[in-house]
């Protein structure tokens, strides 16, 4: 997917702690694939943030780099 420039955000179900693409060899495979790190994003979350960026007509690098980072509070890590 990443190779076609779809964005990769992992994320977790667990209901505390955050996900960091390299930290383990577990997500390794991820890391290499250009998978981007959810943080402590819900995975809810994460759909209304695509949503709302895609509906603003942001894409690319730049819808990249604003998935990552916290926009309105959504992310904490």
């Amino acid at each position: 997917m990443t190779a076609r420039g779809c964005p990769v955000l992992t994320l977790t179900q667990a209901p505390s702690g955050a996900v960091e693409v390299g930290a383990y060899a577990a997500s390794q495979p991820l890391a290499r694939a250009g998978a981007l790190p959810g943080a402590d994003l819900t995975p809810e979350a994460a759909l209304a943030k695509l949503q709302a960026l895609l509906s603003a007509g942001v894409s690319g690098d730049e819808l990249r780099k604003r998935l990552v980072r916290p926009l309105r509070g959504e992310m904490t890590v």
